[in-house]
């Protein structure tokens, strides 16, 4: 039984986590065979398909649909009081800096039984705060540069929120992952009305989603190795990556991060093939081998070098953490280890010049930084059990993070 098989026996969470989410929980490792060395392969495009049809509305198939759910903030946390009070103290870094962290509670950081429930993904919005998705609570976040959080409940229960990405048309958008929930690209604009528009198949798992230069929304979709593009309006187009058209088999490659590359291409990882991916506005993929140990990569982004940066993690009874760097020929490619308490999922360009990641599914406890160069260092974290999951600049120039087992969201002044 692989991996995969065990983890669609498990029982499944009443708040909806999917296979992704199991996997994080037990920390598996999904092993693939692979050879030849690092290459490019030019692949075919995808088809088109319009958006689907209205979750408690009307269908309009092959039009811009989706639900406008008008959704009120859930509570909100006044800074210094209310539903919980922020809390600052200072991180001392390996290298000697020090850093002033600030961690503000949310309202509602309830957790059920199952991990990965509470703050998630995040990311700067046009409007000058920072936005973040609840995978247990079913709400998009929003929060201030001075700490006071609202939140926004989801229409359709128990979709478990993932990713969010700023859009080019200055609202932010996510992706539904649950395995139980058909499955939705959703948006919200700035004042917390949200749109979902369903895929326009039910269980495709959208992971990481990011804003293109051709002005459009860009996600992977784990359950059917595609790599899907939403205009502003809803549209919706699919493109199978072609080397799996005839397979059959679902999870061939476990599509996972995506990113905005600096060529104007979006870069995506697969998983379970060891393979960085690169596909062209108009869906030209391009997929570059990656060397088989220690595993697939998850987490990428574009790289203040011009660079594509990636993690790579293998689980099991021995975890190997990898970042990767790929250039946006292919070309050249390096790898540097990480310490082995590590398991990032997320990594991101931060304004000083380096990339940084946390220990998201691990009891290492980190925030750390990555220079262009390969030069690491650990910012440990004072408070035990933060899991800093997904990362982000702000706008106001430090990084802001999402802790997820405490239910918080955190900032590190820069």
């Amino acid at each position: 039984m692989t991996a995969v098989e065990f983890a669609r026996n498990l029982p499944v969470p009443a708040c909806g986590l999917g296979l992704r989410q199991v996997l994080g929980c037990i920390g598996l490792a999904l092993l693939a065979t692979c050879s030849s060395p690092l290459r490019g392969s030019r692949q075919g495009t995808g088809g088109t398909t319009g958006s689907g049809g209205t979750t408690g509305g009307t269908t309009n198939s092959g039009g811009t649909t989706g639900t406008v759910g008008t959704t009120g903030a859930c509570l909100t946390s006044d800074a210094g009081g209310g539903q919980g009070t922020p809390v600052t103290v200072e991180v001392t870094c390996t290298d000697g800096t020090v850093h002033t962290l600030t961690e503000y509670p949310l309202p509602t950081a309830s957790c059920g039984p199952y991990c990965i429930c509470v703050p998630k993904g995040i990311t700067a919005g046009p409007d000058g705060n920072l936005w973040f998705t609840e995978q247990e609570g079913n709400n998009i976040g929003r929060i201030t540069l001075g700490g006071i959080i609202t939140e926004f409940a989801i229409p359709t229960a128990n979709v478990v929120p993932d990713a969010i990405s700023a859009g080019p048309d200055g609202n932010l958008w996510f992706t539904e992952t649950a395995e139980q929930v058909p499955n939705s690209i959703g948006r919200i604009t700035p004042d917390g009305k949200i749109t979902e528009f369903p895929l326009p198949k039910a269980y495709t798992l959208p992971q990481g989603i990011t804003t293109g230069a051709d002005g459009n929304l860009w996600f992977t979709e784990e359950a059917l190795d595609s790599i899907g593009r939403i205009t502003p309006d809803g549209t919706i187009s699919e493109f199978l990556l072609p080397n799996l058209i005839d397979s059959g088999h679902p999870f061939d490659t476990f599509l996972q991060g995506i990113a905005a590359g600096p060529d104007g291409n979006i870069w995506f990882a697969e998983w379970y093939v060891y393979t960085i991916g690169q596909i062209t506005p108009s869906g030209t993929i391009t997929s570059f081998q990656l060397p088989p140990e220690p595993s697939g990569p998850s987490g990428i982004t574009a790289g203040p070098d011009g660079n594509i940066w990636f993690i790579r993690v293998a689980g099991g009874t021995s975890v190997q953490v990898q970042i990767g760097r790929i250039s946006p020929s292919g070309d050249a490619y390096a790898e540097f280890k990480v310490p082995a308490e590590s398991w990032p999922e997320t990594i991101v360009a931060g304004p000083d010049g380096n990339l940084w990641f946390g220990d998201c599914r691990s009891y290492g406890n980190n925030l750390r930084r990555i220079s262009p160069a390969g030069e690491m260092v650990s910012c440990p974290l004072p408070t035990p059990d933060r899991r800093p999951c997904g990362i982000t600049t702000g706008p106001d120039g430090n990084l802001w993070f999402t802790a997820t087992d405490t239910g918080s969201i955190g900032r590190l002044v820069l």
